[in-house]
């Protein structure tokens, strides 16, 4: 059983946390995370960008990854938009970069592709895409 003190250290706690959640308006900041499903149009749409801004940039291979598998999708509401994390699996395709513009366009090469597990974070508000960070294990 707690004493009063306990209880009300605890309550503080739970004040602040609050607290540091909620804007100056009064509106939550952050919320829990939920899983979302791999067919969510914002999340596709947000995919679609992370994987050109990993080919272009963040991948000096001369040919284009592309996604197989979504792993597992979370969305967040941070502020006025959608914090998503995703891990997924994304596998070489047969296509140089030099020669072709668009990754999706391209075939996965499964039997000999090389494969990567990805974790691309992004930020999703009113349709614009903001690419925080896309990490691949080697």
């Amino acid at each position: 059983m707690m004493g009063p003190k306990t209880l009300l250290l605890v309550s503080l706690l739970a004040v602040l946390v609050v607290a540091s959640a909620v804007g100056q308006q009064g509106r939550m900041l952050l919320g829990p995370w939920t899983d979302v499903s791999e067919s969510d149009y914002e999340l596709q749409q947000g995919l679609t960008s992370a994987i050109h801004y990993y080919n272009n940039h963040g991948s000096n291979n001369d040919y284009y990854f592309k996604p197989s598998t979504i792993i597992r999708a979370r969305r967040q509401v941070f502020q006025d938009k959608y914090r998503y994390i995703v891990d997924l699996e994304m596998i070489k395709t047969g296509c140089r970069k030099q020669d072709y513009s668009n990754p999706f366009t391209c075939d996965l090469q499964p039997e000999r592709g090389e494969r990567r597990q990805c974790h691309p974070e992004f930020f999703m508000s009113h349709g614009e895409v903001d690419i925080k960070d896309f990490i691949c294990d080697p």
